[in-house]
């Protein structure tokens, strides 16, 4: 049984370990993105509700927006949060809904940032952070105890 248990926290504590390392890489994206990017007003071609790993019930929206150069670019499949899926389809009664992006013009396939939603995807990558890593590392934890529990042997 702690033979079972223990390569269960082991598999557990690498599974973490990704999930930090993903949310890590999406955090820096963001950081870069917000740093380094260009200004734009995009216009919302579409949405849809979606599921998406990590944010269970978001909106889903497609962008088009013109770059700096004069020349159109879309964006598919970016996540939203509820409060400005609500505000986007009340002002969608009366003008085509438009969000202040972010992106990186030498670079056309890294999707845009919505603005208004980064600081709240900050957020949410450092908790998605710092709550893997901390059960990566109570996992690992685990699997040393067991393993040396597993070297004693029966008394």
């Amino acid at each position: 049984m702690i033979g079972v248990l223990k390569w269960l926290l082991a598999a557990l504590a690498a599974a973490l370990l990704g999930v930090a390392l993903l949310a890590y890489r999406d955090a820096a994206l963001v950081f870069r993105v917000m740093a380094n990017g260009t200004e734009a007003m995009a216009l919302i071609e579409g949405g849809a509700n979606g599921i998406r790993p990590g944010a269970a019930g978001t909106y889903l929206v497609d962008l088009v927006w013109t770059d700096s150069a004069g020349a159109a670019r879309k964006a598919g499949r970016l996540d939203i949060d509820h409060a400005l899926a609500r505000q986007l389809g009340m002002e969608a009664a009366t003008n085509p809904p438009a969000v202040l992006i972010k992106y990186l013009p030498d670079e056309p396939g890294t999707a845009p940032v919505i603005v208004r939603q980064a600081a709240p995807r900050r957020e949410r990558d450092r908790f998605n952070i710092l709550a893997a890593g901390i059960g990566s590392a109570v996992c690992a934890l685990g699997f040393v105890v067991f393993s040396w529990l597993g070297r004693r042997g029966p008394d």
